[in-house]
């Protein structure tokens, strides 16, 4: 259809920057809010 781009155009683009935003989104908000919360009422453990 004479769009001008290759695979590697769209894995470099939007595939990869993709993904990594994913990471980074989920491991802050939902990883650290997940962590945050349970530190605080975790029950404590004896060691």
């Amino acid at each position: 259809m004479g769009g001008g781009f290759s695979i590697m155009d769209y894995f470099i683009w939007n595939e990869i920057p993709t993904v990594l935003g994913n990471l980074v989104g989920g491991l802050a908000f939902t990883g650290l809010t997940l962590y945050t919360t349970h530190v605080r009422t975790a029950p404590k453990r004896s060691m």
